[in-house]
């Protein structure tokens, strides 16, 4: 049976999170026309993520991240969705209760 990936939210973004057996974290979004608007709105948030998630990526080894915008997320400002997704990177990072060694031609 599969795990149910554990869910954090927000009011800015929903985040679902299931650990792999990967030394790597995937990342995959869910940018509705709702949540953010046109394709300009859309876009803008999922560069905001992915930029977010690269800076992030090393702490979040191992982990399947899928990341769902709210409506009103598109409104606001970068800093506070940077803010948003920087505290649900943490909360997965702190759930992972046995570090992760990188190896070190990846450092």
């Amino acid at each position: 049976m599969d795990p149910r990936p554990q869910r954090q939210g927000g009011a800015e973004f929903v985040v679902l999170s299931l650990p792999n057996s990967l030394p790597h974290a995937r990342l995959g979004l869910a940018i509705s026309v709702k949540a953010a608007g046109n394709a300009v709105a859309r876009n803008r948030l999922k560069r905001l993520c992915r930029e977010s998630f690269r800076q992030s990526q090393i702490d979040l080894a191992g982990w399947d991240i899928v990341v769902m915008a709210r409506s009103g997320a598109a409104g606001l400002t970068t800093a506070a969705l940077l803010h948003a997704l920087d505290r649900h990177w943490r909360r997965i990072a702190a759930r992972a209760k046995v570090p992760v060694s990188i190896p070190p031609e990846r450092l």
